[in-house]
């Protein structure tokens, strides 16, 4: 892209290249279409929990605040640690089998498959997905019980853990999201578009004809030609032809 375009110009080249930008926009849609319609299907199952801090005289509302948000950060560490994937698996067979005995892909794949983070002050949502939707909503339900016994232990009589929304299924297929595929897809794709279009650089074919606005000559090339014609010897009706000097 030319360093010195102004925006002007920009919107310009981009309105007469928009058949390109719209081509390759539609094409970065479809490969997305195309890539949401190969990846397996995964159900979802969600709830959430709420961290409440007991009452204490001696400490001060912005003390307490920082000791929940403390509280939760610790919750969701403790969900990702080999000791707490050790119990979640301990009690099913089923979720056990649904993870990969490698300790680096299981882990992978656990972070990936159960997801634990906060969500506004003192909320921990939990999300699972799996391909049987039966196995995703099992899974929402022990790491909840799991937690919840981990609190008590780790936070004892200091707060208290409860659940809000009770575990259930996601309406629909919780991935891939088709809806954000697509948007991604046309973003990217409208990016790439535009910086291919202002990249290229447009041939233009110059005609000079080396006539000034006043219609006359401004090549030096055309005077020298003026100035240089030849002429062509008259033929009279007197001259001899001679074919041999031919």
């Amino acid at each position: 892209m030319e360093s010195n375009m102004t925006l002007g110009d920009i919107v310009a080249k981009i309105q007469r290249k928009f058949n390109t930008v719209v081509i390759i926009t539609l094409t970065f849609v479809l490969v997305g279409v195309g890539i949401t319609l190969i990846l397996p299907k995964q159900y979802r199952a969600e709830s959430q929990l709420v961290v409440i801090q007991k009452a204490n005289p001696g400490i001060d509302s912005y003390t307490a605040q920082r000791s929940i948000d403390s509280n939760v950060d610790l919750l969701i560490n403790l969900a990702y640690t080999d000791a707490f994937f050790s119990s979640f698996t301990v009690d099913n067979v089923e979720i056990r089998n649904a993870f990969p005995e490698n300790l680096k892909d299981r882990r992978t794949q656990f972070a990936r498959n159960v997801v634990v983070q906060a969500r506004g002050t003192g909320f921990i949502s939990v999300l699972t997905y799996d391909g049987s939707s039966e196995l995703a909503l099992t899974m929402n339900q022990v790491a909840v019980n799991k937690l919840i016994d981990q609190a008590k232990v780790l936070l004892g009589d200091t707060a208290n853990i409860q659940i809000v929304n009770q575990p259930s299924l996601f309406d629909g297929v919780g991935r891939p999201d088709i809806t954000i595929n697509l948007l991604g897809s046309a973003i990217v794709g409208l990016a790439v578009a535009i910086g291919y279009v202002l990249s290229r650089k447009e041939n233009t074919l110059v005609y000079d004809f080396g006539i000034d606005e006043e219609g006359g000559s401004s090549s030096e090339e055309f005077n020298s030609f003026n100035t240089t014609s030849v002429i062509p010897p008259s033929i009279t009706t007197d001259t001899e032809y001679d074919s041999q000097s031919f």
